[in-house]
């Protein structure tokens, strides 16, 4: 094989991995933006930080409802600090325990923690989520 074949090979690798990383941020984005948007419809601005008005109950117990919720805001409180944005200084963009609204919260999440919180969905939002990608809740997200 030939330097200038190795060389080709190495360029296509690096631009299939660029593009699919952007594609993985659009769907990223999108996600997170449709969340926030029926979670913020359906209980408030800070109602996500209520996880048993929304988690799967069937799926897991109080204790675990609870665990999960004090994990998640330990992280996001932790994301908050590392921000530099007047947004989350400001008051009427957040409660009185200090954490953002869902439209703020949400775009401090990882991947990781996105999926965590569509694994905790209950049947209905994880189903109207989907809907919005033309796709079942089974084939959006197989937990």
């Amino acid at each position: 094989m030939k330097f200038s074949e190795v060389l080709m090979r190495y360029y296509q690798d690096k631009n299939l991995r660029l593009h699919l990383l952007h594609a993985i941020e659009k769907i990223e984005v999108s996600v997170k933006t449709e969340l926030s948007h029926k979670l913020g419809l359906k209980y408030g601005p800070f109602g996500y930080l209520l996880f048993y008005q929304w988690v799967h109950r069937e799926k897991y117990s109080s204790f675990e409802v609870e665990e999960k919720q004090y994990k998640f805001k330990v992280s996001l409180l932790k994301s908050m600090k590392r921000q530099n944005s007047p947004e989350f200084s400001r008051k009427e963009n957040l409660n009185k325990d200090g954490f953002p609204t869902i439209w703020l919260g949400i775009d401090l999440l990882t991947f990781g923690e996105l999926v965590i919180i569509l694994d905790l969905l209950n049947s209905s939002l994880l189903s109207d989520i989907a809907a919005k990608y033309n796709t079942t809740s089974e084939e959006f997200y197989r937990g």
